[in-house]
């Protein structure tokens, strides 16, 4: 972790599929839920020993890409699509 927005080497990642009648809210509910969960058994194998910063992958700076946030119009269009079942990872 380092002082910059997501930043610094990776811990852990999870990839998640969305059934297609999945609306934004949806989508953006779990995430943030399934985050929560990711965070706490991250912590929980620090805590016991089974993680420690040698175990993280540094991430390729160089190659890494960034966003600000989102302008209103695009934020539209990621709802629009999400709501009709058009978001990439709707395939279940």
């Amino acid at each position: 972790m380092t002082s910059e927005y997501d930043q610094g080497p990776v811990i852990t990642s999870e990839w998640y599929e969305f059934p297609s009648d999945s609306t934004y809210v949806d989508i953006r509910t779990r995430i943030y839920r399934e985050s929560i969960l990711m965070g706490a058994k991250c912590l929980k194998l620090i805590e016991d020993g089974k993680l420690s910063p040698m175990d993280a992958i540094n991430q390729d700076e160089a190659n890494a890409k960034t966003w600000g946030p989102c302008p209103p119009e695009i934020e539209n269009q990621a709802i629009r699509k999400a709501n009709n079942g058009e978001y990439l990872y709707q395939n279940l």
